[in-house]
């Protein structure tokens, strides 16, 4: 799916919600990206390279959410 700045989404696993404490079913709205997120596995060995977003949620500010766990409110 193709997600870009100014786009209103929702996670499709709503226990996504309850781990980041928001109401489930709340729209998030892109704030940055699509842009290369890296993650690191162990120290120095293993690299993750994924597409990801910033997203806000009211006044909440969420970093580095996979695309991949979204999907766009047409």
């Amino acid at each position: 799916m193709s997600v870009k700045k100014g786009d209103l989404v929702l996670f499709k696993d709503f226990r996504i919600y309850k781990f980041l404490e928001l109401n489930p079913g709340t729209p998030l709205i892109v704030i940055r990206g699509p842009y290369e997120g890296r993650s690191s596995f162990e120290k120095g060995t293993l690299t993750s390279l994924s597409i990801v977003v910033d997203l806000m949620a009211g006044t909440k500010i969420i970093e580095k959410i996979k695309v991949i766990e979204l999907e766009r409110i047409r």
